[in-house]
């Protein structure tokens, strides 16, 4: 048996800006469309893997959320949806 791994056991690294689209893409996961999009605040999972999203105020998460968004959105280009952006 070899050590060298085979290259279907290689696991593939993202880089730098993959990563960044995968942040923007979960920062875009997290918002409600139900309550304007604003950002979920907590996610609370059961012993019996029951999950629930919670909001509250006040909350400084939504200047953060925005805060990162622009972020991505001046160093790689990511895009925010029209429907979020407006």
């Amino acid at each position: 048996m070899s050590n060298e791994m085979s290259k279907q056991q290689v696991r593939r690294v993202l880089t730098l800006e993959e990563s960044l689209r995968l942040a923007g893409k979960h920062l875009l996961g997290i918002l409600n469309p139900e309550d304007n999009f604003l950002p979920y605040l907590q996610l609370t999972v059961k012993e019996n893997y029951d999950a629930a999203f919670l909001r509250w105020w006040p909350a400084h998460n939504i200047g953060r959320w925005l805060d990162a968004m622009l972020r991505l959105e001046e160093a790689i280009g990511f895009e925010i949806p029209a429907e979020i952006d407006a």
